[in-house]
């Protein structure tokens, strides 16, 4: 039996914290001599959010270039001596990953201690991250002839669910299916758009939108919200890939999640399986014996059967434990179930009558 793969329950542990710092130094003048009194050539610089100076460095007259350019702040600048004349600008201005300008972006000050979101890092170390990790994307894009598919579920505490799923062929999205149900039912709202179809039906539960889509949503409008004021929860597999980037407001609790649910990325159906040796690769789909995956080091790597919910129930989930490493959730219990014994209609005579 199978079922199609779904990705969903949230799982975010923050294992790192990146300080960085930055020193900007000048080159003192030439050999035929100083005009004005030397100062000291080095100035710590102070690396706050993207598009700050660094720093500045003063020298002697004929004072030549400022500071180099720090990892996320502007270049020095160089300053003459005589006349605080500028003589030269600092090392060129470094790529940065997308920024908001205003936003708080450093690691969370005394942050509560029940929080163990990705957030208490801080925006800027999260956008580095992403930014790797859309590089390792367009690798794996490349390696499979730039064709995938990903799932994506949302979940409502009214019982209300949605899955999603996109297929993306060079760049361009191909077919968007979705399933639409409440919990204890079938499927209500089924539909698949392709070639001109594509967004014929309103109000989907997630938009028609590529990885790459995905990235810049998750650089320019997730890791834009106020770590301080927000939960983030950022998460890359271990092939090193995107699989959850949202936030929830502080002190909501009803359906307050933004930004891309847990999802599933594969050119294959089964390579999202393949996350390296601190896993155990999970079944690419629920089955009555099926591996459950996760982290090596919290269970073993075996393969159970009978007693889990049965494999077409709509419900079941793949989450994202502390290890980066994927893991089937199981639905609710219900009596349908791998290897339950059939319950009979107690209305039902032996006879098969009344």
């Amino acid at each position: 039996m199978a079922c199609d793969l779904q990705s969903f329950s949230l799982v975010s542990r923050v294992r790192t914290a990146v300080g960085i710092a930055a020193a900007f130094v000048g080159v003192l003048c030439a050999a035929g001599g100083c005009g004005g009194t030397v100062n000291d050539a080095r100035v710590t610089g102070t690396v706050g959010s993207a598009g700050r100076d660094g720093g500045t460095t003063t020298s002697g007259t004929g004072g030549s270039t400022g500071g180099t350019k720090s990892i996320a702040g502007n270049a020095g600048m160089g300053i003459s001596g005589a006349g605080s004349t500028p003589v030269g600008a600092g090392g060129a201005n470094p790529v940065t990953p997308s920024t908001c300008p205003g936003v708080f972006d450093g690691p969370v000050p005394n942050p509560s201690p029940d929080r163990s979101d990705s957030g208490l890092v801080g925006l800027r170390v999260l956008r580095e991250r992403v930014e790797r990790s859309r590089e390792a994307f367009r690798l794996y894009e490349t390696a499979h002839g730039r064709h995938y598919w990903y799932q994506r579920q949302y979940a409502s505490f009214t019982g209300n669910y949605c899955k999603t799923t996109i297929t993306v062929d060079n760049g361009v999205v191909t077919s968007h299916k979705q399933l639409q149900g409440v919990t204890g039912s079938t499927w209500t709202n089924v539909w698949t758009e392709t070639g001109a179809d594509l967004g014929s039906h309103e109000y989907p539960c997630a938009r028609a939108a590529t990885m790459e889509e995905l990235y810049e949503e998750c650089l320019s409008e997730v890791l834009c919200q106020d770590p301080r004021e927000n939960s983030v929860f950022v998460q890359i597999d271990g092939r090193g890939l995107l699989v959850v980037c949202g936030y929830v407001p502080m002190n909501c609790f009803d359906d307050c999640y933004s930004g891309i649910t847990p999802l599933i990325l594969t050119a294959d159906g089964k390579d999202w399986t393949e996350t390296g040796p601190q896993c155990c690769p999970p079944s690419p789909e629920p089955d009555c014996c099926m591996s459950y995956g996760g982290a090596t080091k919290e269970r073993s790597c075996l393969t159970a059967c009978d007693g889990m919910p049965s494999p077409n129930n709509p419900r079941w989930s793949v989450g994202f434990d502390a290890a980066d490493c994927p893991v089937w959730n199981e639905p609710p219990r219900s009596a349908d179930c791998c290897g339950c014994p059939v319950v009979l209609d107690a209305g039902a005579g032996s006879d098969g009558g009344p």
